[in-house]
């Protein structure tokens, strides 16, 4: 398309569909790659696929950690009980003791804590020691379960 242009005149440009959809698939490609390149440079197994990236452009640089970690080094403890504790968890935490006391009702294992009257689950506790709250005592033959 050739648009004479006059000093003074106002440019008025005009698109055909075909150059419309054109220039939006040209643009959503050019998101595409760049969305591609920081997917690649981000993911967890980049260091072990870097070979076979290596003949793209443009070249992916993997995200690191540190420079003086090993591959074999983990980016987290697989077990929650080995994490370092931050200061504001341990702002945050409380430590309450409990009286607790295990009984069976209908064949069902509850914990109950004394003081307060509330019911937890008996096989969470007996799993790992989890306090899973299930209701109330109303009273000493009436529990009141949440739903």
């Amino acid at each position: 398309m050739v648009i004479k242009r006059y000093e003074g005149d106002p440019v008025e440009t005009f698109m055909s569909t075909d150059e419309y959809l054109y220039e939006t698939a040209y643009e959503k490609e050019r998101i595409g790659q760049r969305m591609s390149l920081l997917l690649k440079q981000s993911a967890v197994d980049c260091e072990i696929h870097r070979k076979l990236h290596s003949r793209e452009r443009p070249v992916v640089s993997c995200m690191r950690f540190d420079s003086t970690t090993a591959g074999e080094d983990l980016a987290f403890r697989p077990n929650i009980k080995n994490e370092d504790l931050d200061e504001t968890v341990l702002r945050n935490t409380s430590n309450k003791h409990r009286v607790l006391q295990k009984v069976m009702v209908k064949g069902i294992s509850l914990i109950i804590d004394r003081n307060t009257k509330e019911v937890f689950d008996g096989p969470a506790w007996d799993d790992n020691q989890r306090l899973l709250r299930m209701g109330k005592m109303v009273s000493p033959t009436s529990i009141e379960f949440l739903l």
